[in-house]
């Protein structure tokens, strides 16, 4: 049994394969973070009862289901607790209670309502619960940890990226170009873009838009147009804009820091006045330059703007952070007399999670060669315990 305050009390029913009965206690904690997640932002689940199944071997096309207080999920007999597996499928289907369970939109007309937002849901709770995932590489039947962080929602929905400019998101499930790109869109595009609004908005502004969607249409069939209704009730602000540009729009953000530099301010040139007279020598002063003069150029390489801030960091531990609409296609920053500038960087805090390219979003002054050699000599690591791997097996 699960109880938690105006939130849920639901009895928990978990179906187990006997092979994987040393995951028990990780399925029904990921029920639990399930029900307290979804049931904290979205309103109490409704039911007494809720049933997960764990599919035996070879039946995985069972796996990752569901059905009103009925869910299966999936695992693996060797699946470490770094995976995430099987809280991620667990806390996905769990999701669908509400998208599009309580929430029953049309999955067939407009999915993004149905898969998108639960994906958005999941990467949140998720994340909360249990920090990044630490996939496992998988060779002759054994599970070997990478040893790599994988950060939600950013890196689990990067599928998106590859064919970001291929559909509009808001398209009828038929009218996607391929298999790939419904995917990408509907379930990761609406993820990134979800995310990027309630970083834009603050988690509690939007979490007060999700719970007012979500008692508003719980038992009825909301639409796109209803959800932008209630972000628009919940903050008091038309943001219908932003909308038009993510899931209306098939275009791509990019921003980019193309320039950055620093340069010693030099003595002035020209004639000066002295003992009544003019002469080419500045007076002492002026004589020697104080301070750096710096420029950063930042630019809009994709077709859609988004509003963004950008930091300069100097010298000393001083930084310079300002904002900037995005509109125009470049905006130049300058800062004359101040300290040297060291690296210009946009979107500093990841707010805008759908750009397609962050490693253009920084850029130094100086290069530094530490990045390169730290990621050369992982790589040969991984690569040397790969022979190695391979000898034995040999």
């Amino acid at each position: 049994m699960f109880r938690e305050p105006a939130v849920a009390d639901t009895q928990i029913r978990l179906l187990l394969q006997p092979e994987h009965r040393g995951q028990q206690a990780r399925y029904l904690k990921a029920t639990k973070v399930a029900l307290s997640g979804y049931g904290r932002v979205l309103g109490p689940y409704p039911y007494p009862t809720l049933t997960v199944v764990d599919p035996p071997w070879g039946a995985m096309g069972a796996g990752g289901m569901e059905y009103p207080t009925f869910i299966t999920a999936g695992t693996h007999r060797m699946a470490p607790a770094s995976a995430q597996s099987p809280e991620g499928v667990t806390i996905h289907e769990f999701g669908h209670q509400y998208f599009y369970g309580l929430l029953a939109s049309n999955e067939f007309e407009e999915p993004w309502l149905d898969e998108g937002f639960n994906e958005y849901m999941e990467d949140r709770v998720v994340g909360a619960a249990y920090g990044s995932n630490r996939p496992v590489l998988t060779a002759f039947g054994f599970r070997f940890p990478i040893g790599v962080a994988v950060h939600r929602p950013l890196d689990t929905n990067r599928r998106y990226f590859q064919v970001a400019t291929e559909d509009v998101l808001a398209s009828p499930a038929w009218k996607f170009r391929t298999r790939t790109s419904y995917g990408a869109n509907v379930y990761s595009k609406t993820a990134l873009a979800m995310a990027t609004l309630e970083r834009l908005l603050g988690t509690p502004t939007m979490n007060r838009a999700l719970r007012l969607y979500a008692d508003r249409w719980r038992f009825r069939h909301p639409t796109t147009a209803d959800w932008i209704a209630a972000v628009r009730d919940a903050t008091g602000r038309d943001y219908r804009w932003f909308f038009d540009r993510t899931f209306y729009s098939s275009g791509a953000v990019d921003y980019a820091v193309v320039d950055a530099k620093s340069e010693k301010v030099e003595p002035p040139k020209g004639l000066f006045e002295s003992e009544g007279g003019l002469v080419e020598k500045p007076p002492a002063e002026l004589a020697k330059g104080k301070g750096w003069k710096s420029v950063a150029t930042v630019a809009r390489l994709g077709d859609v703007a988004m509003p963004i801030e950008i930091v300069l960091k100097f010298d000393g531990n001083h930084t310079y952070r300002s904002t900037w609409d995005g509109e125009a296609r470049w905006k130049r920053f300058r800062v004359d007399r101040g300290p040297r500038l060291l690296e210009a960087v946009v979107d500093p805090d990841e707010k805008i999670l759908l750009d397609v390219d962050r490693t253009n979003n920084g850029r130094l002054v100086r290069a530094d060669p530490r990045a390169a050699s730290r990621w050369t000599a992982r790589a040969v690591f991984w690569m040397q315990n790969l022979i190695d791997s391979l000898t034995i097996a040999w």
